[in-house]
């Protein structure tokens, strides 16, 4: 059923407007607000760091928030590439890929926690700008990157919530999969089935910390990814991290880190203009 997934050649992007096919793997994320994606047997809110990794050409119907912008990667199986891995050199390397191969579902949602998704677009977007052979080069070990961490995003487990008191657990839980949106505290304790202040007592005895500063913590550790790996606006990364204003976020980060965002961003960036930074005469054309 799924052989494509380990067979010769190399992925590709999907041009845009190309008409989806069977042998297509796409990535959507809501780059800003939210979005509810529809199937035929449910459906999912895409917003923050949720991912829906689709296999095929299955229809959709979205309903999205005022301000949606979505972002998505699409892949399709190519011609060999010299430098480039084939589908069967992944399924060959990588566990995770294989068990990514060996499951029958056509749809999966991830938290992608360092922003894979976001960076491979950052970095393949910058791509485009280089000569045929180079571009093709970089844009298809961008996508395996890609498809590898997605892959294992798709059939590990999420990230565990430590053992302890249950309503402390289902507390944490909830702020994992619900910080991007304008949660308060009172929300987090009706989640967890508790009054706000017996949450904060049983929240400060298991962890050290009360729901609040969990929260902002969790928020702050997403905005670092998105500033070191994307090129988003500061306002852009705050929504995302479910805090309204630049200006609140900006406070917020510089009391969590020790520095603004923007020192942060010129400090730890991974996303620039490779041409910039190698000499000219280097060449990854084909012969």
């Amino acid at each position: 059923m799924n052989g494509w997934l380990r067979a010769q050649g190399a992925f590709e992007l999907a041009r845009d407007g190309s008409e989806a096919c069977a042998e297509e793997i796409r990535l959507l994320i809501a780059a800003e607000g939210s979005c509810e994606v529809g199937f035929g047997d449910g459906s999912v809110t895409l917003a923050g760091d949720r991912v829906l990794l689709m296999r095929g050409c299955a229809p959709l119907a979205c309903t999205h928030s005022q301000g949606f912008r979505p972002a998505q990667i699409a892949m399709h199986l190519g011609p060999a590439r010299r430098g480039v891995m084939s589908p069967a050199e992944l399924y060959a390397a990588y566990p995770d890929y294989r068990a990514f191969c060996a499951r029958e579902e056509s749809r999966f949602v991830f938290h992608d926690r360092q922003a894979h998704v976001l960076s491979a677009l950052a970095v393949i977007g910058a791509y485009q700008k280089y000569d045929s052979g180079e571009r093709e080069l970089l844009t298809g070990c961008a996508l395996n990157s890609l498809l590898i961490c997605a892959a294992g995003a798709c059939v590990r487990p999420g990230e565990s919530v430590p053992p302890g008191n249950r309503h402390v657990r289902a507390a944490i839980q909830f702020m994992r999969d619900n910080y991007m949106f304008d949660i308060t505290t009172e929300d987090v304790a009706r989640a967890a089935g508790v009054h706000v202040g017996h949450l904060h007592r049983l929240f400060t005895e298991q962890t050290g910390t009360h729901p609040g500063q969990y929260l902002t913590g969790l928020r702050m550790d997403k905005a670092r990814f998105l500033l070191a790996r994307t090129d988003l606006s500061m306002l852009n990364i705050s929504k995302l991290c479910g805090i309204a204003t630049q200006q609140y976020f900006s406070r917020c980060f510089k009391r969590q880190t020790g520095v603004t965002p923007q020192e942060y961003r010129r400090t730890y960036a991974v996303t620039c203009d490779y041409r910039s930074v190698r000499p000219e005469s280097m060449s990854f054309d084909e012969d």
